[in-house]
Formats: C-alpha cells, structure tokens, sequence
C-alpha cells in the first residue's frame, strides 16, 4: 500500500495559488477571499496500494452582503476550475472562521486527490 503522504494536497495548494487563489488547509491562515482545504476522508482506491483523499474546498467570501458574495464567490470558483475539476455537487455553505463567530458566505467544492501506487 502506498504510504499516506501530503504531495497530492501540497500540489494543489501551489496549484490553486498559481491559478490565483489562495488557500491553506489552515483555517486561521486564510486570507479572504480565499480558500480552506479540509481532508475530509482517507480511502483505499486501488490493489495497488493508491489511496484516495477526499477533500472539501472551502471557496470563502469576505462579505456578508449576498450579491457581492457571489460575485466574490464566482471569482474564486473560475479560477479554482482552471486546475481542478469537482468531485461532485458544488453547494453553498456558511463558514465559520477562527476569528469570526459570523458564517462567512461559501462554495464547498469536493474533491478527490490520489497519492501514487506503489
């Protein structure tokens, strides 16, 4: 089995920052707008040992005002598309970040990263 590494998740994270949106799997270290990555499950996904990791990336508005959050929101979203493709429904969501008791406007956007096989 291959071991459990943080490549794959590290990947994303320069590839999503090249694409213009920056995002941390630290939630205090998100500087909005911005992006949250949150490993949300570890999976056994071949023979060969590759894992799959399922995550959630937070896409996370700044503004409480609607319209202006979904313009904020489709922004993040656009660029984020340019280096990933959704594991599957993307749906709306309120985010509570660490310095705020306030839910933040949010897009959670699945998906799946994959170590390699062995």
């Amino acid at each position: 089995m291959a071991d459990l590494t943080t490549a794959p998740i590290e990947q994303l994270l320069d590839a999503l920052k090249a694409a213009g949106v920056f995002a941390s799997m630290d939630p205090a270290k998100v500087n909005l707008p911005g992006g949250w990555l949150a490993l949300d499950e570890v999976r056994p996904h071949s023979l060969a040992g590759r894992l799959q990791l399922r995550c959630a990336l937070y896409l996370i508005a700044p503004d409480k005002d609607a319209l202006r959050a979904v313009g904020v929101l489709t922004g993040l979203y656009n660029k984020a598309r340019t280096v990933l493709t959704p594991d599957g429904p993307v749906v709306t969501q309120g985010v509570v970040m660490p310095d705020s008791p306030t839910p933040l406007p949010a897009l959670r956007v699945p998906v799946h990263l994959y170590t390699e096989s062995e």
